[in-house]
């Protein structure tokens, strides 16, 4: 009889990188591993770039790469771009939200 490996939940401890066969994740996974990593944290926390960093998804810690994403989130609604002690940092928008705030800026353009 096979048995399967428990299935980690959000925010639990293991890698949240999903990497392809051949090792190398796509941009897109690396964005929204990114983003699941600091939704699993407690809300309302506030990340700069060593924070980001440190939970080890960037290749190579990449600072390029970090920026590239966070900008993205930024624009996708996912992330808010603030300043903490002179300091860019993120603060992660729920996707519930993000959608509402997407929404809201349709009709603005109307």
């Amino acid at each position: 009889m096979a048995t399967t490996a428990p299935k980690e939940e959000p925010g639990g401890d293991g890698d949240v990188t999903m990497n392809e066969p051949n090792g190398i994740s796509s941009p897109k996974e690396l964005k929204m591993a990114l983003y699941t990593r600091c939704a699993s944290l407690e809300a309302g926390l506030v990340f700069n770039q060593e924070e980001l960093l440190a939970f080890n998804i960037i290749p190579d810690n990449n600072l390029e790469q970090l920026l590239v994403y966070t900008k993205q989130l930024a624009k996708d609604g996912l992330f808010k771009v603030m300043q903490k002690d002179g300091r860019i940092c993120w603060k992660v928008v729920n996707k519930t939200d993000a959608a509402k705030y997407e929404i809201l800026g349709h009709q603005g353009k109307l």
